[in-house]
């Protein structure tokens, strides 16, 4: 697709590979890797947009797959299995690694990778010497899409929803909230500060504040926002305690126009409106 102007896309090439459960990741030459439940992996030269063709055919039957340079990384049930695609035409298995129950995505970025985990949650996957699990962070359902940038990490649940992560400085994931969703969760994307979630019958589209931060203690959360937060309604966040599937929720402070603080009795207050159906949106919001 020409996506030049996003509100005018065209279709530029075709290919038909008659996919039934596909899943698509790309590098930065052109490359394609098109994963299917059935038929397997296909790399694709896209580098001639309009004319694509098919590569080279892995056969074994994958459920994810994500490329880093030029590894590509691809889930077959419980095991990650690496293939060197220095050259896309001829890829080379390398390392294996056996997960504690079907893989359901993978994903990552700058070198970080992730796989998520029928019914556990999301782990942290490292290279350096041979593939290794580094950590994990328990989450209830099944994630079925995973985008990361920088030290965040979104994850789309089959039931609805989307979870936000932070990666600490030491490496582990800490769920920092939940978003949810009413339709089933299956994809995710993201595009400047906006995550997209597909699954419904039109995408939801979520912003998303790079500038929030999440610091945990010893029954102490703390929320750091961006100076230049916009204005708008923001959910009531539900946090992990070290990981764990139990989740309470957070309570912020915030200060409202006029000096006197914003606590937990207005909120309810604009809820409460809100849930009558009289205009309690524009309290809410205004803090």
């Amino acid at each position: 697709m020409d996506a030049a102007d996003p509100y005018r896309t065209a279709s530029i090439g075709t290919l038909d590979l008659k996919l039934h459960h596909p899943r698509i990741t790309g590098d930065r030459r052109g490359y394609l890797y098109v994963c299917d439940s059935e038929q397997g992996i296909m790399v694709l030269d896209a580098t001639t947009p309009a004319q694509p063709r098919r590569m080279a055919t892995i056969g074994t039957p994958v459920t994810a797959a994500w490329v880093d340079g030029t590894t590509l990384y691809v889930a077959a049930g419980d095991a990650i299995q690496t293939y060197d695609v220095t050259d896309p035409g001829r890829p080379q298995p390398r390392a294996m690694l056996h997960m504690k129950g079907a893989v359901t995505a993978l994903g990552g970025a700058a070198g970080k990778i992730y796989a998520a985990v029928k019914d556990r949650g999301i782990t942290r996957i490292t290279a350096a010497a041979g593939l290794r699990a580094a950590a994990t962070a328990a989450l209830p359902g099944t994630v079925t899409d995973l985008a990361a940038e920088g030290n965040r990490l979104l994850a789309t649940q089959r039931g609805g929803g989307l979870w936000d992560l932070t990666v600490t400085p030491v490496g582990t994931l800490r769920p920092t909230a939940f978003y949810p969703i009413l339709h089933p969760s299956t994809r995710v994307a993201l595009a400047s500060d906006t995550a997209y979630v597909a699954g419904g019958g039109t995408p939801t589209a979520i912003a998303w504040q790079r500038g929030v931060a999440w610091a945990g203690g010893s029954g102490v959360q703390d929320l750091s926002l961006p100076a230049g937060l916009p204005r708008g309604d923001y959910a009531v966040m539900r946090l992990f305690d070290g990981g764990l599937a139990q989740a309470g929720t957070l309570k912020v402070d915030f200060a409202r126009r006029g000096g006197r603080r914003f606590t937990m009795e207005d909120f309810e207050k604009a809820l409460a409106k809100i849930r009558r159906g009289e205009s309690g949106q524009r309290d809410a919001a205004d803090y």
